[in-house]
């Protein structure tokens, strides 16, 4: 795996909003359609030949890791960081998504997310502007 960056120039499509978009997210779908083949392989090899499953090492690993690699990879490249493809499409969705996200796992009893990461520098500031001291 020496895995480079594919360069793609939006001007050079048809319609480079729409299809820089899917070329793009073609890449971790591509991925969560290989984990969910490589899901069904699992599956059925597990309903009709369990036995093959339990005895094999090599079909049980090579069944695990075609699903878990695949997901990785998926997840993976959405990473919003440099040449990955999360670069560009959680740059624009990732901000809504955060907020949305956020505060449906708030409101059902979990963790605030974007108050853990806002919360602690804005009360920091506050007491700092407002003379308030810890204590």
């Amino acid at each position: 795996g020496g895995g480079r960056a594919a360069p793609m120039d939006p001007n050079k499509m048809r319609d480079p909003r729409w299809d820089f978009f899917i070329a793009v997210i073609a890449g971790p779908l591509s991925n969560i359609l290989q984990a969910g083949l490589w899901a069904i392989l699992f599956r059925m090899v597990a309903m009709w030949a369990p036995d093959l499953l339990l005895s094999s090492a090599f079909l049980e690993n090579l069944l695990f890791f075609g699903i878990m690699l695949n997901l990785r990879m998926a997840f993976f490249n959405l990473i919003p960081l440099g040449p990955l493809d999360g670069h560009w499409l959680l740059g624009k969705f990732g901000l809504i998504g955060l907020i949305l996200i956020s505060q449906m796992i708030a409101r059902n009893g979990g963790p605030n997310f974007l108050g853990m990461l806002i919360n602690p520098p804005v009360e920091f500031l506050f007491k700092l502007f407002a003379g308030i001291k810890d204590g």
